[in-house]
């Protein structure tokens, strides 16, 4: 952070800000959430908080749409943002799947034996402060939470 007033605006925030959305599940989507978190979090949060928070949800949301075929519905999303972390709420109607215990394939010794994708989870974890999972009325739901 730079100036002492930017230091101050940090630390004397109102209360926790929630905002509710529905992403539709398709990339372009998904997109278009991360460039309004990114401009609504912007001036709210440590840059590197809402980058990193950025890209796990971008890596999530993929996943969903790119590996949940038997998904229904929108992936709904709620943000909770204070002076001290942002987490960020996602669930969707789905087949009960846990990312948080899903383990990444052994990397191959060249990059001829290496399998593509397979790290994202790992990163999102690598990422965050916290990553839990419940299995609620048939929807899967991802807590995240980056502390700043």
């Amino acid at each position: 952070m730079g100036s002492l007033i930017d230091r101050w605006r940090f630390w004397w925030r109102r209360p926790a800000t929630v905002w509710q959305l529905r992403v539709e599940r398709e990339r372009s989507a998904i997109g278009r959430f991360n460039d309004e978190v990114q401009r609504r979090l912007q001036t709210e949060m440590p840059e590197k908080v809402v980058h990193d928070m950025l890209v796990a949800l971008d890596e999530l949301m993929t996943n969903v749409v790119m590996h949940a075929e038997q998904a229904a519905g929108p992936i709904e999303v709620e943000l909770r943002y204070d002076m001290r972390a942002v987490q960020a709420r996602v669930s969707y109607l789905a087949v009960e799947f846990d990312p948080t215990t899903w383990r990444a394939p052994a990397v191959g010794a060249t990059i001829a034996g290496s399998r593509i994708g397979g790290l994202g989870i790992k990163l999102v974890r690598t990422l965050l402060d916290e990553f839990r999972y419940e299995y609620v009325d048939g929807r899967n739901v991802l807590i995240l939470v980056k502390r700043c």
